[in-house]
């Protein structure tokens, strides 16, 4: 796994051992049957994390699974672990999981991504149910993994080929309480919303943090310098402005601070004097066309402020 990933997942892995007690070397003081860990389709550290802690997992995913896997897939697994392809197939769904499954959302767990780290870090197979392959019946090592789809099923319909551990259960969203505060915009960045003419906002919010966390916008300062200058060029042909939400200790982060060192000094110094309710912390600076905000950033408080001003909301989520 690269650095970036190798010190998110350490964070995941210290975060749940001491939410839920436990410790991935089997210690622990809590009854793991009161305890559940929710994932999200690209957060799968913590599916991982769960069958070293013992704990069961269930994924909720705001969109229907946005990535297949290879065409070759299914052919170099059975090349490569023949026993456990022909466990999986004969599964059924959720005991512990079958190949449709692994089809439908299972298969990237498989990855080279994982294997070193679940065996080095997590004292588990490199290979997810390995250890079924010849076990008795029943002895399942790990409870099924459900997975629920936040959309409505007057849109998204089932289809007959789906797991039976895949639900469509609609929308949800979650409590105001758990976004932390913040001033948006800075008053730094006044200007940068409101000055747009006619009273109407041509700002759009951009969001990179989870393709870049995936490596889909290459995995190099170079790389990401790029995707942020062709979404920059095509902001300027279409009379827009751009605020980019980046991941914090990424690439894209790296290379936007490459690009824009001096506005983020500068905005560091006119902010060294206010208040720190109203500094703005996680703006790093831009130009007249974009800024970035490094972080977690509450789309309550931005979207209101970007292009239509929330009526109808426009929103530019690359995934």
């Amino acid at each position: 796994m690269e650095n970036n990933d190798s010190f998110v997942s350490q964070e995941c892995i210290g975060a749940l051992e001491a939410a839920l007690g436990r410790s991935v070397f089997g210690s622990a003081s809590h009854d793991s049957r009161r305890a559940l860990i929710v994932i999200n389709l690209f957060a799968l550290e913590g599916w991982h994390i769960a069958e070293a802690l013992g704990v069961p997992c269930a994924v909720a995913s705001p969109c229907v699974v946005p990535y297949t896997p290879p065409s070759s897939f299914a052919k170099r697994f059975r090349q490569a672990y023949p026993g456990l392809f022909e466990f999986l197939q004969s599964q059924e769904d959720g005991k512990p999981a079958s190949w449709r499954e692994v089809e439908h959302w299972l298969w990237p767990v498989f990855t080279e991504r994982w294997g070193r780290w679940r065996c080095n870090r997590l004292h588990l197979n490199e290979v997810p149910f390995a250890s079924c392959v010849g076990a008795a019946a029943g002895t399942a090592t790990r409870p099924a993994t459900a997975l629920m789809y936040g959309c409505s099923p007057s849109i998204v319909q089932v289809p007959g080929y789906w797991p039976d551990t895949v639900q469509v259960c609609g929308f949800w969203f979650p409590p105001h309480s758990w976004e932390h505060d913040v001033r948006v915009p800075p008053k730094v960045m006044e200007g940068f919303f409101h000055n747009t003419g006619g009273g109407i906002s041509k700002v759009v919010a951009i969001t990179l943090s989870t393709i870049a966390d995936m490596g889909l916008i290459g995995e190099s300062i170079g790389e990401a310098k790029h995707v942020v200058q062709v979404l920059t060029c095509a902001l300027e042909t279409a009379g827009l402005k751009g605020i980019f939400i980046i991941s914090k200790r990424s690439w894209l982060e790296s290379a936007w601070r490459s690009l824009y060192p001096s506005t983020d000094k500068k905005r560091k110094g006119n902010d060294a004097d206010a208040p720190v309710s109203v500094q703005s912390e996680g703006w790093v600076g831009g130009d007249e066309t974009v800024h970035g905000y490094v972080g977690s950033l509450p789309f309550q408080q931005l979207f209101p402020m970007c292009l239509g001003q929330g009526l109808p909301l426009v929103h530019f989520q690359i995934n």
